[in-house]
């Protein structure tokens, strides 16, 4: 699975973590209709990703349940195992290598940590500190 598959990435740019797949069935005819949706040669399989079970739901009713040739054969909750992203702001306007980078870091703390801002942060505690202690405080 590509690891874009587990996000969906808002306009306003935050990170927001799929935790549902649906897998649709989608016949390819209308001439298929009495045949039924076993034979493999009848239909093609689609995965859509959603953020909870909401919208699962309302993929459900209001779009598979009103065409004739879809309908759901599986849905899995995922086990994402990068919940930890969720509402990372993202800084460029490349979202999935941003998020490939991010992931590397393994936590939004150690992500948080590499940011330019949090560097400066760190660096001006350092010169406090050793200021205070040049002068004997």
């Amino acid at each position: 699975m590509n690891i874009s598959e587990f996000f969906r990435i808002t306009p306003d740019n935050i990170v927001q973590c799929v935790n549902y797949i649906v897998t649709l069935k989608t016949l390819k005819s209308v001439k298929y209709l009495n045949e039924g949706y076993d034979d493999p040669d009848n239909f093609d399989l689609t995965l859509e990703y959603f953020l909870d079970e909401k919208e699962v739901n309302g993929f459900k009713t209001n779009y598979v349940d009103k065409h004739k040739l879809l309908s759901v054969q599986n849905v899995e909750e995922l086990d994402n195992p990068y919940k930890w992203a969720e509402g990372i702001v993202l800084r460029t306007d490349d979202p999935y290598t941003e998020l490939a980078e991010i992931v590397k870091y393994g936590s939004k703390e150690a992500y948080e940590a590499s940011l330019p801002e949090a560097q400066d942060e760190f660096n001006i505690d350092m010169d406090y500190r050793m200021s205070k202690m040049e002068l004997g405080l």
